[in-house]
């Protein structure tokens, strides 16, 4: 579905152009892309893309976890060393 949404998206916004926009040969290649590549990579993409969110989820959390394993040992030490006569 996100695929033909985005072919039609494409299609509309291409037939929006002005004909100078449009004979630029950039341009061109650009519309080609957008009506074909672009619905053929949400195709192809999309059943990955909860995979995706769930493994940059996982990592994120990791990472923040170390970062607070780190930052809050260095802050405990720090108050450690200070409170010592």
């Amino acid at each position: 579905i996100a695929s033909v949404a985005t072919h039609f998206n494409s299609r509309a916004s291409v037939a929006r152009q002005s004909a100078a926009a449009a004979a630029n040969p950039q341009s061109a290649i650009m519309n080609k892309l957008a009506l074909w590549c672009f619905p053929l990579g949400v195709l192809v993409g999309g059943p990955f893309l909860m995979i995706a969110i769930l493994l940059y989820w996982v990592s994120n959390n990791i990472w923040t976890y170390a970062q607070q394993h780190i930052v809050f040992r260095r802050i405990d030490a720090e108050k450690q060393r200070r409170s010592r006569p």
